[in-house]
């Protein structure tokens, strides 16, 4: 498995096995549209979380100047 890329805009990484994959592969296509699906929604409802957009705006910190890192 490859290192996972580095992210400047990211505070996380994430990796996936190959056995995770090859039990994806192995899902039918309209499963696969499913899981697609959910993640896109569950990302978009984090990013307009008001926490999210206030890291963004204030570029990590808190009002207090404290690391949300």
């Amino acid at each position: 498995m490859k290192e996972p890329a580095k992210n400047a805009a990211a505070d996380f990484a994430y990796e996936i096995s190959d056995e995770r994959l090859l039990a994806y592969s192995a899902l039918p296509i309209i499963d696969r549209l499913r899981w697609l699906d959910e993640i896109r929604q569950f990302t978009l409802a984090v990013r307009a979380a008001p926490e999210a957009t206030a890291r963004r705006e204030t570029g990590g910190e808190r009002e207090s100047g404290e690391s949300l890192r």
